[in-house]
């Protein structure tokens, strides 16, 4: 009669206590080092980490969003999954929520990943919900039902406007919607289709759905504020897990558990750094003058003191992101350089270089008290971009019938010798 195994006796204590706490510490490594072993010798190896197949579109987006990687890695990680999707997975590519501060790139993601997709037939189609906070408002969405105004219009939604691999679809601070909205977004999010109300359906099953918000943004900025709190004070607080916290909290009160547990992933976007906004400088810089030297020949630079003045715009608000320096550059650059646009200062081949006051000695007489300086020099480089001939259309008068008309054997049209046609 065979002993019964030890180990595996209940009479015996030690058959409780955990394998790893029966072998003496110094020789634990060394059993977890030989058990890997034996796991790779029975024929399995691991895998090298790949690298994702849409990283041009990786490449693409953090050349406009800026210091938003959490975004960028949810984006690319919905369009990885898209690739194994069963036929039966009727639901959208993904529903992504972005929240956060004012002018920090939320809505600047969609567009650059629906630009990035361009080339799949991707569209990108912005809702603003603040023109849907009245229930009979959303009608628009879904067309109008029979009998009320408005009957023979499209609907917003319609299949072809949502058609293309990879059509992101932006519900802009979704907050503002109101029940009824959401409630549509619920029949989307979880089967990706929508029924009109002429009865066609539209399928969302290519689409991306991102939901932007502002909410939590005020407690955000509150939290990392070194303000006093009545005769305290408080050291400001710019922990990112606990500002998502604080964002995601304010999501999740606002609106219901339904249509938050359909949300694939939620993103909290980051007030930018003076790094972040200088890049961002940089890109609305880049822009403006693709534009100016193809028109008028003219490329604008600015100093280190100019970049350093335009972000400390946005440094003292820094509850509305980038949207202060944004705005600071289009009144102080864009508008004064508009209005030598046209004059003797400007020709083709001109470098203007925005200076700040600070950027000249103390003795340097200026002619005005401004706090930026604009000055120009050749630059035999930059050229204006020659406009390309273009095919003139044609236009013709009709045919006048007189003694003089005869056929044109050529293509069976009456032609006449006399009249020359009007271009």
């Amino acid at each position: 009669m065979p002993l019964p195994e030890r180990d595996n006796h209940p009479t015996y204590p030690e058959a409780n206590i955990p394998l790893e706490a029966r072998i003496p510490e110094e020789h634990r490594e060394q059993l977890g080092r030989h058990m890997a072993t034996r796991i790779l010798l029975d024929g399995f190896m691991p895998l090298k980490e790949p690298g994702s197949q849409f990283d041009d579109i990786r490449v693409s987006m953090e050349s406009q969003i800026i210091e938003q990687s959490a975004a960028i890695d949810a984006i690319l990680s919905s369009l990885d999954r898209s690739r194994v999707r069963s036929e039966s997975d009727r639901r959208p590519i993904a529903t992504l929520a972005f929240t956060g501060p004012t002018g920090v790139g939320k809505t600047e993601a969609a567009r650059a990943l629906a630009s990035a997709l361009q080339k799949d037939g991707a569209k990108l189609l912005r809702i603003d919900c603040s023109n849907y906070s009245n229930g009979h408002e959303v009608a628009s969405l879904t067309g109008s039902p029979p009998g009320y105004v408005g009957r023979d219009q499209e609907a917003l939604l319609s299949q072809k406007n949502i058609e293309g691999f990879g059509t992101v679809v932006v519900f802009d601070e979704i907050e503002k919607g109101s029940i009824d909205l959401n409630n549509l977004l619920l029949q989307i999010t979880e089967y990706g289709e929508l029924r009109l109300n002429n009865g066609e359906m539209t399928n969302f099953r290519d689409a991306i759905l991102v939901f932007t918000s502002n909410l939590g943004a005020k407690e955000m900025s509150a939290q990392m504020s070194d303000s006093p709190i009545g005769f305290g004070t408080r050291e400001p607080n710019t922990d990112k897990t606990a500002l998502d916290k604080i964002a995601l909290n304010a999501f999740e009160k606002h609106f219901p558990p339904e249509l938050v547990n359909r949300i694939d992933k939620m993103v909290v976007f980051h007030p930018l750094s003076a790094d972040g906004l200088a890049k961002v400088l940089a890109i609305k810089l880049n822009e403006a003058n693709e534009q100016y030297e193809n028109d008028f020949g003219v490329k604008i630079s600015l100093s280190d003191a100019t970049v350093e003045h335009l972000v400390g715009i946005a440094k003292k608000q820094p509850h509305f992101g980038a949207r202060p320096m944004v705005r600071a550059f289009k009144d102080n650059i864009q508008t004064t350089f508009g209005r030598y646009v046209g004059t003797e200062s400007l020709s083709d081949g001109t470098h203007i270089r925005v200076f700040h006051k600070n950027d000249f000695p103390d003795d340097y007489t200026l002619q005005h008290n401004q706090e930026l300086i604009f000055a120009t020099k050749p630059d035999d480089s930059i050229k204006k971009k020659v406009p390309q001939p273009s095919q003139a259309l044609q236009l013709f008068t009709p045919p006048v019938y007189n003694h003089n008309m005869v056929p044109d054997p050529n293509d069976g049209v009456v032609a006449s010798p006399d009249l020359d046609p009007v271009i």
